[in-house]
């Protein structure tokens, strides 16, 4: 899988110098790299930003990134919907 961000003007956003990117090259699967998480995305923003301020601070940015499964993140504390029990029966 290839995670990165991309841009009209300046294509695949790395420093113009080529050693700082913010490309993620990994095998998904449970017996291989694994698979993104939202920590993983957010890391990869982080680097985006970083390189955005230092290298291209002259311009203005959007940084725009579509991944269903953080759609759903909860804080790590919140009780998941799916634990939930349905149809109680009204104490009373």
């Amino acid at each position: 899988m290839v995670a990165d961000f991309v841009s009209a003007d300046y294509s695949f956003l790395s420093s113009p110098d080529g050693k700082e990117s913010t490309c993620l090259l990994f095998k998904t699967g449970s017996g291989r790299d694994g698979y993104m998480q939202n920590l993983d995305i957010i890391e990869q923003f982080k680097v985006a930003a970083y390189i955005v301020e230092k290298h291209y601070s002259n311009n203005k940015h959007v940084l725009i990134y579509d991944n269903a499964t953080t759609h759903a993140k909860c804080e790590d504390s919140a009780l998941p919907a799916s634990l939930m029990p349905k149809n109680l029966s009204v104490l009373g």
